[in-house]
C-alpha cells in the first residue's frame, strides 16, 4: 500500500511539473512570435538597401568601362562637421563661509554659477549630488546635495588646519 501511495505522488507531481513546463513554453514563444511580428519587412527594406546600392555600383562600373571620369575616379573631401563651441562655465569663487548646511541647491548655483564638476549619483537610494567650485584661496570646496538641500561641505585641506588651530 506504500509504494502504491509513493508511485501515485510522484505521478502526481510529474504531471504538475508537466504542465508548469507547458505554460512556460507558451509564454516564451508568445513573446517570441509577438517580437518577430513587428520585424516582417525588414528583409524587404534590407534587401532594397542592397538592390540600390548594386544598381549604384554597376552604374559606376559602366562609367569607368566607357572611359569617362566618373564619380569612381574622382576623390571628394569633405571637411568634419564644425562642433558647436561653447566656453567652459565660469563660476564665481566661492567663500566657503557663505554655504551652510540647509542651503537650497538652487541657491547655490544662482549664488556661484554652475560649478567645476558635478557628480551624481545614489547612496541608500537617495540621489546626491556632488558640487565642487573654486574658493577663493584657489582651492576646491565639495558640497553635496540630496532632496535639493545642501547635507554636507567638505572644506579644502589648508581651510580645515586653519580652523583646527584656532580650536
Amino acid at each position: 500500500m506504500r509504494v502504491l501511495s509513493y508511485f501515485l505522488l510522484g505521478a502526481f507531481f510529474a504531471v504538475v511539473a508537466c504542465g508548469q513546463t507547458a505554460v512556460e513554453h507558451a509564454g516564451a514563444t508568445a513573446g517570441a512570435s509577438a517580437a518577430s511580428a513587428g520585424a516582417t519587412g525588414v528583409g524587404k527594406s534590407v534587401g532594397g538597401v542592397f538592390r540600390s546600392l548594386s544598381d549604384t555600383l554597376d552604374k559606376a562600373g559602366k562609367a569607368a568601362a566607357a572611359g569617362s571620369p566618373s564619380a569612381a575616379s574622382v576623390t571628394t573631401v569633405s571637411a568634419p562637421p564644425k562642433q558647436p563651441s561653447r566656453p567652459a562655465p565660469v563660476s564665481k569663487p566661492v567663500d566657503p563661509s557663505q554655504v551652510t548646511v540647509g542651503l537650497y541647491g538652487v541657491e547655490v548655483i544662482k549664488r556661484f554659477g554652475e560649478p567645476v564638476m558635478r557628480l551624481t549619483e545614489t547612496s541608500n537610494s537617495q540621489l546626491v549630488e556632488t558640487l565642487w567650485y573654486k574658493t577663493t584661496t584657489d582651492d576646491q570646496i565639495e558640497i553635496k546635495v540630496s532632496g535639493g538641500k545642501v547635507i554636507s561641505i567638505r572644506l579644502p585641506e589648508s581651510k580645515k588646519q586653519e580652523e583646527e588651530a584656532h580650536n
